[in-house]
């Protein structure tokens, strides 16, 4: 038996109206750590980071003295031992869209914790989000936190891009049909709304947790936009790219813009 399991069960039913836990499920490039940090100053709230990204769980699991929380469906057990001994009115962590399918039993999470917050983060523009993250893989820069964004053209192996677009299409919709399936009632915000309109979405996101806040005084994550150009400035052969893409209208629409 897993009295450790058993514990959970009794403090966080999960077919109570106790709401106590916050989950930022996101699209990778979608504002996600500025979110994060910004929610984190707030003195009622604590958002844990990529606790499930792979290298960070085998860290965190090693502090824990128990490698039996790596296995694919202890995913439970492992967050709420990290979130043990720090006190907050609600506390969660961020998970991006890749690290539910891939390293998580997404199925047994939304089984568990469907009457807790949670927090959608997407990006429209799809080429953009993916191309910001190619430059971040390369540079091995994910997060601009001081200084100036520097321009850093690459060059794209298209079809292999266009898998890519595939790709994250794919999970984006796999994600928000589970939710759906499991009634979640989570709250979406897109990443232009989430900085071109920060008041206002703040305000949904703090309203949508039921919490007070001010926004003159909150303090925002200091993080900045790392690659606010043009694709035409990132991309070195662009013209292979619209090329390439212009046959796909889904995806065509969105080299201009955003």
């Amino acid at each position: 038996m897993n009295f450790f399991l058993v514990y959970l069960t009794d403090i966080l039913p999960h077919d109570s109206d106790l709401r106590n836990r916050l989950f930022i499920l996101a699209e990778s490039r979608s504002g996600s750590n500025w979110l994060t940090e910004t929610l984190n100053n707030h003195e009622d709230l604590l958002v844990l980071r990529e606790i499930f990204h792979p290298g960070f769980r085998k860290s965190m699991v090693e502090k824990m003295d128990s490698n039996d929380l790596l296995k694919i469906g202890k995913d439970i057990d492992y967050f709420e031992q990290a979130l043990l001994g720090k006190g907050a009115q609600i506390s969660g962590c961020k998970i991006l869209f890749s690290q539910l399918i891939r390293v998580m039993d997404f199925y047994r999470f939304l089984e568990f914790y469907k009457n807790q917050y949670m927090i959608v983060l997407t990006r429209e523009n799809i080429i953009h989000a993916e191309l910001s993250g190619e430059i971040a893989r390369l540079k091995q820069n994910w997060h601009l936190m001081e200084g100036e964004p520097i321009l850093s053209p690459v060059n794209l192996d298209v079809k292999v891009f266009f898998k890519r677009l595939e790709w994250r299409r794919m999970r984006k919709a796999f994600v928000t049909e589970a939710l759906n399936l499991f009634d979640i009632d989570y709250l979406e915000i897109g990443y232009s709304d989430l900085f071109e309109h920060r008041n206002e979405n703040l305000g949904k996101i703090f309203g949508f947790l039921g919490v007070d806040y001010q926004f003159e005084n909150l303090k925002l994550s200091k993080e900045k936009k790392s690659n606010p150009y043009t694709l035409k400035e990132m991309v070195v052969n662009y013209e292979e790219l619209e090329d390439f893409l212009r046959p796909f209208p889904e995806y065509f629409k969105y080299l201009t813009g955003e």
